[in-house]
């Protein structure tokens, strides 16, 4: 790069995605291109797709239904999982059956976030009638109460930043295994910068083989 030409990317992510994958991601990208400007947009799960489509961000990563103007490319998957306080006493399970959760307090994402109709589906079709005690906007939020003992939290675990992880444990979930796809999507048509075009290949690249 020309130590005089300054670029500039915009991205569209969760903040769940902000505190746990992307900060490593950027170093790798700002160790080469240290003038080069970067906004994040993080927001709420909801909003990432109109913050591609109108052009705010030149792409997005999440988990997004399939669109007809916008190209998308799948990173990686991650298995729902409750998260629990790591002295409960179901802290040392290998994994749990969602009907295992029948009159647990459980706290899981409100239905306006992109993830929930996904679980409630697939759950209704295995005859799961799935009713969580506390709903919450932010996995923030939900590993904060999970923390104080309010209840257990079924979140994706990928995305669990390792800062928030401490005292806590997470056991996955079976019968059924439910999986939450993460993207990378921009919209159809747009040409990219070449400082967006590179950051894309970093994101591409953290995620080959997952």
């Amino acid at each position: 790069m020309q130590e005089g030409h300054v670029g500039s990317v915009s991205l569209a992510c969760t903040a769940a995605v902000a505190s746990s994958i992307l900060p490593k991601m950027l170093r790798q990208f700002r160790a080469h291109y240290p003038r080069w400007r970067f906004v994040i947009h993080d927001i709420l799960p909801q909003d990432l797709v109109d913050t591609v489509l109108n052009g705010s961000a030149d792409f997005g990563i999440g988990t997004v239904a399939s669109h007809p103007d916008l190209d998308s490319v799948r990173l990686s998957s991650d298995v729902v999982s409750l998260v629990v306080p790591a002295q409960s006493a179901l802290a040392d399970r290998k994994s749990l059956r969602w009907d295992e959760l029948v009159g647990l307090p459980t706290i899981a994402m409100r239905k306006s976030n992109v993830v929930r109709p996904i679980l409630d589906g697939i759950l209704a079709a295995h005859g799961t009638d799935f009713q969580p005690l506390i709903e919450v906007s932010l996995l923030s939020t939900a590993l904060a109460l999970a923390s104080e003992g309010q209840g257990y939290a079924i979140l994706p675990a990928f995305l669990i930043p390792e800062q928030l992880r401490a005292g806590l444990s997470v056991v996955p979930l079976t019968d059924p295994i439910i999986e939450r796809p993460l993207s990378l999507f921009s919209r159809k048509g747009r040409v990219l910068s070449p400082a967006a075009e590179r950051f894309h290949e970093i994101v591409s690249k953290t995620f080959e083989g997952s």
